[in-house]
């Protein structure tokens, strides 16, 4: 289940839950991770064979969204230079869309600032730790579920003739 929340100018999508994995180095500089299928450079965001995505959204940090049993048992299996920690229900991914998703964004940060170069970055959106992610849609935010209610109401007071529905 999804819940839409619409504004004059853009669209704000909560999409349904997924399995969702953080890997962290424990040497950031490391280069142990290669080959084994994560995006190497930070900000970098890729697909997987099997429809999920990697999002390299810090230095030595990574947020696996709906890794497959393959996937997972590669990166177990070299498992001795980082961990892996399931976070299913800990991020809530939020999608903007349309022509004014930029300039909510904006009203808290930089947004071509701090995705020059980047397709990801881990950045705080109206005070909520937040992971952003430019896409052919707008943007997809991975909020803490712990505020997500807030920064739904954050976007909700930025916008007009709002309609939300649930689908």
């Amino acid at each position: 289940m999804s819940t839409h929340v619409q504004t004059e100018s853009c669209w704000l999508v909560r999409s349904v839950a997924v399995r969702v994995v953080e890997i962290a180095a424990f040497d950031a500089s490391s280069t142990a991770g290669d080959g084994l299928g994560l995006p190497r450079r930070p900000g970098t965001v890729t697909g997987t064979d099997d429809g999920g995505s990697s999002l390299y959204f810090a230095p030595g940090r990574w947020l696996l969204v709906g890794p497959s049993a393959a996937f997972e048992a590669r990166i177990r299996a070299a498992a001795q230079w980082g961990s892996w920690v399931e976070v299913t229900g800990k991020w809530v991914a939020m999608t903007l869309q349309g022509p004014g998703a930029q300039r909510v964004l904006a009203s808290t940060i930089d947004v071509e600032a701090t995705l020059q170069g980047r397709e990801c970055a881990a950045v705080t959106l109206f005070d909520c730790p937040s992971i952003l992610v430019r896409d052919e849609l707008g943007f997809t935010v991975w909020v803490h579920a712990s505020v997500a209610s807030d920064w739904v109401a954050a976007v909700e007071r930025l916008g007009a003739a709002l309609t939300v529905t649930t689908g």
